[in-house]
């Protein structure tokens, strides 16, 4: 005769316990990556700082009236005035009467434009105009969206000189806050064909 055996039989895990704990772990988790997400998109909470580290802070904008006042401090020898030419543009105009005084460098330039282009944050393209009618010469410069032309005019001569460098707004902006120069390392190009919008060397 046969005895059943005293020992326990081992106890399968509830196959429905399983599947709700499994549930569980994967609403936890999405939880967290949805709260996460949100406090990095509203900007708050410590999640945000963690993820910031290593990343380049933004430049802040200016308020227009203070990016003009910075670059009459940058040029104090010319007029400091801005153009409306479209309802959504704004264009920054120097202009310098003063014969003897030499045309801004490249990294004055540079510092100009950022100042121009933080003052005047929600144009999609920028325009300035640096005169010198004393001398019949002009330099425009043109800020789209990948490049920076450069378009030096005289009139007295009527010789004009149109340069593209293959940068970005937002790298003029930064070299302008750290004193670089939109020349240094940048590809450029002649512009071929009539000048843009108009402009001519005599006229």
């Amino acid at each position: 005769m046969t005895y059943p055996s005293s020992r326990p039989q081992p106890r399968r895990p509830n196959r429905q316990l399983r599947e709700a704990v499994a549930i569980l772990v994967i609403l936890l988790i999405a939880g967290v990556a949805v709260g996460g997400g949100y406090l990095l998109a509203t900007g708050g909470g410590p999640l945000q700082r963690i993820f910031a580290l290593g990343q380049p802070t933004p430049v802040p904008t200016l308020a227009p009236v203070v990016a003009l006042t910075q670059i009459q401090q940058l040029d104090p020898g010319a007029q400091v005035s801005v153009a409306n030419p479209l309802p959504d543009e704004v264009d920054l105009i120097t202009a310098n009467d003063i014969a003897t005084d030499p045309p801004l460098t490249s990294h004055q330039a540079t510092q100009i434009l950022s100042l121009f282009m933080r003052g005047y944050a929600q144009q999609p393209f920028w325009r300035w105009t640096d005169e010198y009618p004393a001398a019949h010469t002009m330099t425009v410069y043109e800020a789209h969206t990948t490049e920076l032309w450069v378009i030096a005019l005289d009139n007295h001569s009527c010789a004009a000189t149109w340069t593209i460098y293959a940068i970005p707004p937002a790298q003029i902006i930064e070299r302008g806050v750290t004193g670089g120069d939109y020349t240094t390392g940048t590809p450029a190009h002649p512009g071929t064909g009539p000048l843009p919008d108009g402009l001519a060397a005599c006229g």
